[in-house]
């Protein structure tokens, strides 16, 4: 009987058996892979619990439009969204009480101080663009107003002021083809973005050179809900409604959104007067992050990466508000990294 061959005797059957011994361990090694991925996919955690969010109402429909989406891809966590201002958004966040606020002007130095006094540390991100928007209810409707014209309609020494008349009087503007008829200031609460924006570039300017109050008429009538100054400002003739452009938008039915001049000729807000910040009353809307909440919280820190992620572009345009440029959305981007990994400090 013949004994078998042994296997280092043929330099060929050599190979062919080496081959045939490999392929157990291949075949181990990728079913051990595929366990492995298959485990991450499968293994990792779920996000859960609550993302609140507090602030501008302008910033209300870019977070609800991005909301929607994440509850579709992590439908374990629930969303307290009540936007009831800038001012009010802004106290909350910097009391501690929730994780992100969105705003539509600047910190004031108060603010920034709560903030300081609480222990919370934050980092901004621009996550679209904004203006504040005039518009009338008049016969004929204005199609342009100078901002001396807006301070005489609008400002604190108007107080009383009831007629377009007694504003093209104040403002020195030639009453032949100007507005006639009674006069309404219409606007959302002094404390929203909104509000606080308009004085600062629309009263401020012209109260600088004339020595006057930068402040509103105190007879303006306040709509609690920015939604709600469209209603209020139909209602009545000779209105002077201010909004956001993001709630605004859809209202040229009913009201005639005004041009603004600024002293460099009159600029209509259109999406791409408010990108380039041609349009004298643009504003960058912000979302405020509480960076130690983002470093601790995954759901956080996964809900602001989606939030800041440069392909929501379209989606903020479908909100109503004009998208960040594409060098903007890439400084977020680093920006946010650095807030996460601590080089930020």
């Amino acid at each position: 009987m013949r004994s078998p061959t042994p296997a280092t005797s043929d330099a060929r059957g050599s190979v062919r058996l080496s081959r045939m011994a490999r392929r157990p361990i291949i075949l181990i090694a990728l079913l051990v892979g595929g366990l492995a991925v298959l485990g991450g996919c499968g293994g990792a955690d779920p996000l859960t619990g609550t993302i609140a969010v507090r602030g501008s109402r302008n910033v209300l429909p870019i977070v609800s439009a991005y909301a929607g989406g994440f509850s579709d891809a992590h439908p374990y966590v629930r969303f307290d969204v009540t936007m009831n201002g800038t001012g009010v958004g802004i106290a909350e966040f910097c009391a501690g009480l929730v994780p992100v606020a969105g705003a539509s002007r600047p910190l004031s130095a108060a603010e920034r101080a709560a903030c300081q006094a609480s222990g919370v540390r934050y980092a901004r991100f621009v996550v679209g663009r904004d203006a504040v928007i005039l518009f009338t209810r008049t016969d004929p409707p204005a199609t342009c107003l100078t901002l001396p014209q807006v301070y005489a309609a609008s400002g604190a020494p108007s107080t009383g002021v009831t007629t377009w008349e007694d504003v093209a009087r104040r403002s020195g503007t030639p009453p032949d083809g100007w507005l006639t008829g009674p006069l309404s200031v219409v606007g959302p609460p002094e404390t929203s973005g909104t509000m606080t924006v308009f004085v600062d570039l629309a009263l401020a300017p012209v109260a600088e050179v004339t020595g006057q109050p930068a402040g509103l008429r105190a007879d303006y009538r306040t709509v609690s809900a920015e939604q709600g100054v469209r209603a209020a400002a139909s209602a009545r003739p000779g209105s002077l409604g201010v909004a956001g452009y993001a709630v605004a938008t859809d209202w040229r039915e009913d009201l005639r959104l005004a041009a603004v001049d600024a002293g460099d000729g009159c600029v209509s807000p259109t999406a791409e007067t408010i990108a380039d910040g041609t349009y004298p009353l643009s504003r960058s809307l912000e979302v405020l992050v509480n960076v130690e909440q983002a470093r601790r919280d995954p759901l956080v820190r996964e809900f602001v990466t989606g939030l800041l992620d440069p392909a929501r572009a379209a989606e903020v345009r479908a909100a109503g508000s004009v998208p960040v440029r594409s060098g903007a959305a890439i400084r977020n981007g680093k920006r946010w990294r650095s807030v996460l990994d601590g080089s930020d400090r």
